[in-house]
This record gives structure tokens, C-alpha cells and sequence, in this order.
């Protein structure tokens, strides 16, 4: 009787050692396995985070009844700046585009240049409701803001003032990949005449882009 006494609670000092031999070896299993899994939950993360960046941004459709005008300069050899600016509709159908050629400018003034010669034409031809988009940020926040009494000023000044003759204008800034087809156009003056406006009538060299907005715009 007495060893049985005795035996037991030493059976049970031994289940509670060997239990927690066995809590402590999870535990051991355990804290790698958390970390594995938080260290493969931040690498999913920075990876989903790095596609997002990485993700082009597109050309979308203006909506029913507006117009959208795309503008951009390139400078090329001899200083020689390029204008394009193209119009589409809420159908992304081309509406009309046109080039022209200055000498001599900062690649802000000539992208000022490229939107105040877009919007003259547009004016001119009687169009209205436009959506303005440049991928020149300091174009786009100086004509929302105001100028600064600049070269660029003065021609940010005018496109202020000319845009008090449309019902409806915005001027937005977009990323250059939502801007493909304008920068063509201002690419391809550099070796082209000096001015030419098309009607209806886009010219080959910006096919391929004009397809790609239409594609891509989901």
C-alpha cells in the first residue's frame, strides 16, 4: 500500500515532466514556424506592393460629351522642340492632332507651348468641354495655380486666359505611360515640316499607340 502510495505521485511528477517536455518542443516548433510565416507574409506584401508601383498607367476614355487633349514636347538636336497634342473622344475614336516646331525652349516652356498651341487650334475650331492632360507636372500645377512671372509664366498666363472661352476645361497631370501618343507626335516633328494639323486622319507613326490606349483602356 505504501508503494503504491508512493509510485503514483512519482507517475504523475513524470507525466507533468514529459508534458512539458512535449509543451516546451511545440513551443520550439512553433516560434519558427510564426516567423517562417510573418517573414513570408511581409515578402508577399513588399512583392504586391512592388507590382503596384511597377503597373503602367493608362489612357482612359474622357467621358460622354467631353473631348480629351493629350500634349508633349521633346527637344531634340539643335535645340529643336517638338509640339504634339492629340483629341479623342469619349469613344477614344482620334478626333484631331496636330505638330508644330519652336527653337531654342526649356523643356517647360516648350510643353507650356504644346498646350497653349493645342488649345488655340481647339478655339479656333469652336470644340468644347475639354479635358487637358500633360505629363509635365510643374506645366500642369503652375496653369492650376497661377504663373510665376517666368518665360513659361507668360505662356501659362495665356493658357489661363484662353481657357475662360471653353464651357468646360480641366488640366490634369498624368504619368508619361498614359501619354504615348502625343509624344510621339512631338518625337516625330522633329524631322517633319514645321506645322500640320490632321483632321479625322491620324498619321502612321501613331498607330501602334492609338491601339494600344484603345486596348488597354479596361
Amino acid at each position: 500500500m505504501e508503494s503504491s502510495t508512493v509510485e503514483r505521485p512519482s507517475s504523475c511528477r513524470n507525466m507533468m515532466v514529459w508534458e512539458q517536455k512535449e509543451v516546451i518542443a511545440k513551443g520550439i516548433v512553433a516560434k519558427p514556424k510564426a516567423f517562417l510565416d510573418g517573414w513570408r507574409r511581409a515578402v508577399e506584401g513588399c512583392m504586391k506592393t512592388k507590382q503596384r508601383s511597377n503597373v503602367l498607367a493608362s489612357w482612359k476614355r474622357p467621358e460622354v460629351g467631353r473631348l480629351k487633349l493629350n500634349t508633349d514636347a521633346s527637344i531634340g538636336d539643335g535645340n529643336i522642340c517638338g509640339l504634339g497634342w492629340v483629341v479623342r473622344d469619349s469613344e477614344g475614336r482620334f478626333i484631331a492632332g496636330g505638330v508644330d516646331k519652336w527653337y531654342g525652349s526649356s523643356p517647360k516652356v516648350a510643353e507650356a507651348l504644346a498646350i497653349r498651341e493645342a488649345l488655340s487650334w481647339l478655339k479656333q475650331s469652336g470644340w468644347d468641354y475639354i479635358n487637358v492632360e500633360s505629363d509635365a507636372l510643374q506645366v500642369i500645377s503652375s496653369i492650376n495655380s497661377g504663373s510665376d512671372g517666368s518665360l513659361s509664366g507668360v505662356i501659362i498666363d495665356d493658357i489661363r486666359d484662353m481657357s475662360t472661352s471653353f464651357t468646360s476645361i480641366y488640366f490634369t497631370h498624368m504619368k508619361r505611360s498614359a501619354n504615348r501618343v502625343a509624344h510621339d507626335l512631338a518625337r516625330a516633328v522633329v524631322s517633319m515640316c514645321d506645322r500640320y494639323v490632321w483632321l479625322y486622319h491620324f498619321p502612321t507613326c501613331i498607330s501602334v499607340s492609338l491601339d494600344h490606349d484603345l486596348i488597354n483602356d479596361n
